[in-house]
């Protein structure tokens, strides 16, 4: 039954990344010779039909120069309207975002594809207006030539915009993993305390698990369910007590996920001799979250209770190993998460 249970939620939880998948639905951004293929190559298979060969002539090279800005037009439009969704991005997503580009930058590239889209239509247009007045052969082909080298010249001139925009919308795909409506636990604490372990056995999430510090180097979500309805578990990279300008990329993503997520922060302490860190250091950084934080609620628990005795300080103990306290642990992360958080949930979903 037990596997029969997790095989269910397995099914619930890709099932959930799939609806949400459709809420930042950003299309592939192609390169720009990619565009430019697209649109030659969709060109090249118009002829038009004529008895005379000049009209022929003439009609086809409307058609190809008509139908190369179409290409790029549609290409770069989608491309433009699938970035509208930066300006309703949830702050979580805008926070790790900026760890990653300047946003500021990534709006100026939407904007600068936006105006070579308009530039390739007007280059197109003006175009067709002189190849409809002329009969003239070796004129028809000029034009032609001319319009594609303008258009290739002017999708040149936007091709590290759209290398920006195409990491960008990786990034923000691979973001999505991450529900903001569903009632949600942070977990954070000193690397190698057993976060990735306890995530693990919290939900049916599978993170890595190593002894080693930084063994997860970016957020990593998990879900569970509890009477149908979905919880979520978020472990963070490894929080250091350190200056909030002087950390890395990595610890800046915990921090937006502190800052901008969590019903419920859950603390972890390893009390063991073979921790990472100190005691001191532990204490002094849960101190520093609270200091940060304060209206989070945050419930701080022991691990590694299999390896020996915790700090006396009558806190919640856990053992990812033996999974000992772990279905206390859930109940009490239960009794914490916001009912009506979770009815909202229930109503929308």
């Amino acid at each position: 039954m037990t596997g029969v249970r997790h095989g269910r939620a397995m099914a619930r939880t890709r099932s959930m990344r799939r609806e949400k998948s459709g809420d930042i639905d950003i299309t592939t951004v192609l390169t720009a010779q990619e565009v430019l293929d697209k649109a030659f190559h969709a060109a090249s298979k118009l002829q038009a039909t004529d008895p005379d060969a000049a009209y022929r002539a003439r009609k086809t090279a409307v058609a190809r120069v008509t139908s190369v800005a179409d290409t790029i037009d549609n290409v770069l439009g989608r491309t433009v309207q699938g970035f509208a969704v930066l300006e309703g991005l949830h702050p979580f997503y805008r926070e790790v975002m900026g760890t990653q580009f300047d946003m500021h930058e990534v709006r100026h590239a939407v904007e600068t594809v936006d105006w070579c889209r308009k530039q390739v239509r007007e280059v197109a247009t003006k175009a067709t207006k002189q190849l409809g007045r002329t009969k003239n052969r070796p004129f028809i082909d000029s034009k032609r030539n001319e319009v594609y080298g303008r258009v290739s010249s002017l999708l040149g001139r936007i091709a590290p915009e759209l290398e920006l925009l195409g990491r960008a919308r990786d990034t923000i795909r691979h973001l999505q993993a991450i529900d903001p409506k569903v009632p949600t636990i942070v977990v954070a604490g000193y690397p190698n305390v057993g976060k990735s372990a306890l995530v693990g056995r919290l939900s049916s999430a599978e993170p890595l698990v190593a002894a080693y510090p930084f063994t997860t180097t970016t957020v990593t979500v998990g879900h569970f369910f509890e009477r149908g309805r979905p919880y979520q578990v978020v472990d963070t990279p490894g929080l250091l007590d350190r200056p909030l300008q002087e950390r890395n990329p990595v610890e800046r993503r915990a921090l937006a996920a502190i800052a901008h997520l969590p019903h419920v922060l859950l603390f972890l302490i390893d009390p063991t001799p073979g921790a990472g860190s100190t005691l001191e250091q532990q204490e002094a950084l849960l101190e520093q979250v609270r200091a940060a934080y304060p209206k989070a609620d945050v419930l701080v628990v022991e691990t590694k209770s299999d390896l020996g005795e915790g700090t006396g300080k009558g806190r919640m103990r856990v053992s990812s190993v033996s999974g000992e306290g772990v279905a206390e642990l859930r109940a009490e992360l239960l009794r914490r998460l916001p009912k009506q958080e979770i009815e909202w949930v229930i109503r929308e979903g």
